[in-house]
């Protein structure tokens, strides 16, 4: 398995994605619900010149803020994009 299937492997567990959402920012991290955070899906279709192409990123997640409320009393969602890049 390369680099980028086992860091996607490891990712698709919410604990690991907390406790590095804890690791590189942990004052945003205190405010959000883990407990809640689900895994978004990647697989996306764009078009560029004329052309639909599919594209496929590595990680999503969504996780919801534990305060704090906006219109019609929703909470807020951080939404974090994970893309494993190549190792130097």
């Amino acid at each position: 398995m390369d680099n980028d299937g086992i860091h996607k492997f490891a990712c698709r567990l919410a604990e690991f994605f907390a406790d590095l959402l804890r690791l590189v920012a942990p004052a945003l991290a205190a405010e959000l619900d883990f407990a809640r955070a689900e895994q978004l899906p990647t697989s996306h279709v764009a078009t560029a010149a004329g052309q639909f192409l599919q594209r496929h990123g590595d990680m999503a997640w969504r996780v919801p803020h534990r305060r704090g409320t906006m219109r019609r009393g929703w909470r807020p969602w951080l939404v974090v994009v994970v893309e494993f890049g190549p190792q130097a």
